[in-house]
């Protein structure tokens, strides 16, 4: 009975209380709870549709998304992290500024996707990318209409509805997928659950999640300069960025067929949820903690560094380990030989992974606002990235592209190192502890 209480008092204490380690906490679990509900989702969806779907029409999915992503990196100027480095949160002037900014932002998404559709077709040799360009990028016009509440939440560590909608949107993302698929297998089925996804989305994030504060289209001069001050630095890391991480869709993209790259994309989607958990944890828990005790002294941010890194790496790591060693045995028991190359993949994928999530940072830069320093840590990023896969791709084909990952998520380590270093943030024993981990599941996975 006494320890029922217990249990009773501290589940009302982890309700009620605002303090910002219990909302940390708080905001940690519903993080989990919704990526958790999210991947279960995907990885059902995606053993469905592959069943329905030939391979080439993931990756020519996959190549669209890849660019879509990169005209939406290319006008990133970080909207999102500047509401929640903002001092308030009630601040209308600010937050329409940003929404205003944000829109026209979408506009500008759509019709450069317009443009660019049928050039890009082209230098692809492949016509349905015309198309199906064009009309993904509707999903960035719907986009551009989010409300601002989205971030805020994330800045109050209040992230619990947001869940709620995000795996309600992901079931009927998958629902209408499944369904066209069945009737209609044709890659308009993954472009169709994208769009109606997205405009669901930012209908239900504007019914739930803005209750305070009523948009309206204004641009205020003052937070204007505010968020491309700090967001040019962000709009120059994001350009950098999309290469450091696409270019290995963008280069397998051209050398491969539509089927292998699907292949592919199948063990790149599986090798990134740890890395995903990582960095959905590091942006809805991380960077809103971080901006709480940025003027803390450096023995506490060390501290907060320390625990998350400790426990977010170690559950990281066992998932991505787990893929490390039995990657092959896992594709063939999930997926029919169609698509048996993609377990090797997995395995060299995964330790990539592996590395970057044991020894992520987060965004302790962002929130301090050095985002000049971010940038210039991922400008080294890429260009690793691209020398360490060039030369794989001269030297081995493609296996020296997929494990050039690997080779360039070490060098990077080092880079970053250099940086942290100058902060007391690099915590060296805990990065031995969990790099001999690493090398001992590497060692066992070739003798299995």
């Amino acid at each position: 009975m006494l320890i029922a209480n217990r249990g009773s008092a501290l589940l009302h204490s982890l309700r009620h209380s605002n303090s910002t380690k219990v909302r940390g906490i708080r905001s940690a679990g519903w993080t989990f709870i919704g990526y958790g509900s999210g991947q279960l989702i995907r990885l059902l969806s995606n053993l469905i549709l592959t069943r329905l779907l030939a391979p080439d029409m993931f990756g020519l999915m996959a190549l669209a998304q890849v660019f879509i992503t990169g005209m939406v990196m290319f006008s990133d100027i970080g909207i999102k992290t500047s509401i929640v480095r903002h001092k308030s949160t009630s601040d209308d002037d600010f937050l329409n500024t940003a929404w205003t900014v944000q829109i026209i932002r979408g506009g500008f998404i759509f019709l450069i996707c317009l443009l660019l559709a049928y050039p890009i077709s082209v230098v692809y040799e492949e016509p349905t990318l015309f198309p199906v360009l064009a009309a993904l990028g509707i999903s960035a016009l719907i986009q551009g209409f989010q409300t601002t509440a989205y971030a805020t939440a994330e800045k109050n560590l209040a992230i619990g509805k947001q869940t709620v909608i995000q795996i309600s949107t992901q079931i009927f993302a998958t629902l209408v997928m499944v369904v066209w698929s069945y009737f209609y297998p044709t890659i308009w089925a993954l472009v169709a659950g994208s769009i109606l996804s997205t405009m669901l989305s930012v209908i239900l994030n504007h019914a739930y999640l803005n209750a305070e504060h009523r948009h309206r289209i204004r641009v205020s001069g003052p937070h204007l300069k505010e968020i491309v001050r700090f967001g040019k630095w962000i709009f120059i890391s994001s350009i950098i960025g999309f290469f450091a991480n696409q270019m290995d869709k963008l280069f397998l993209g051209k050398v491969l067929t539509m089927s292998e790259l699907g292949v592919y994309v199948i063990a790149f989607t599986l090798a990134q949820l740890p890395e995903s958990i990582s960095n959905t944890i590091s942006n809805k828990v991380m960077m809103p903690l971080y901006s709480k005790v940025q003027d803390a002294d450096i023995e506490t941010i060390r501290s907060h560094a320390f625990k998350m890194r400790l426990n977010l790496g170690s559950f990281c790591l066992f998932i991505t380990l787990f893929f490390v060693i039995f990657g092959e045995k896992i594709v063939s028991f999930l997926y029919d030989e169609r698509y048996m190359d993609a377990g090797w993949m997995l395995e060299a994928l995964a330790l990539g992974v592996a590395i970057r999530v044991a020894t992520k940072v987060g965004p302790f830069l962002l929130s301090r606002g050095d985002s000049k320093t971010f940038t210039t840590i991922v400008a080294m990023k890429t260009v690793v990235v691209f020398t360490s896969m060039l030369i794989g791709w001269i030297n081995f084909g493609v296996p020296g592209v997929i494990y050039a990952t690997v080779v360039a998520s070490i060098a990077n380590y080092c880079l970053e190192t250099l940086i942290y270093r100058r902060h007391n943030l690099w915590l060296w024993k805990l990065d031995f502890s969990f790099f001999s981990v690493i090398a001992l599941c590497f060692a066992l996975s070739r003798l299995i």
